[in-house]
């Protein structure tokens, strides 16, 4: 395929796939607790993360993706 582009003098670009679902940005707030062994100043009970990307097994993970994909490809 790569050779094909290249003798036909077309841009190709690539995608990641197997990192896929996390490339897409989350659309409502989610907010974490710090995993167990992850301390901050020694105060682990304080902190909280918010995911600005999409993680495996969140349900919208999906469908933000597929999102942010169509929307790579339409704009194309």
């Amino acid at each position: 395929m790569l050779t094909l582009s290249q003798i036909l003098g077309l841009h190709t670009r690539s995608i990641d796939f197997t990192l896929a679902y996390m490339q897409a940005l989350i659309d409502v707030d989610i907010y974490l607790k710090l995993p167990q062994g992850l301390d901050v100043d020694g105060h682990r009970s304080q902190y909280i993360l918010k995911l600005k990307k999409n993680l495996y097994r969140l349900k919208q993970a999906r469908l933000s993706w597929y999102k942010t994909l169509h929307d790579h490809l339409i704009q194309q």
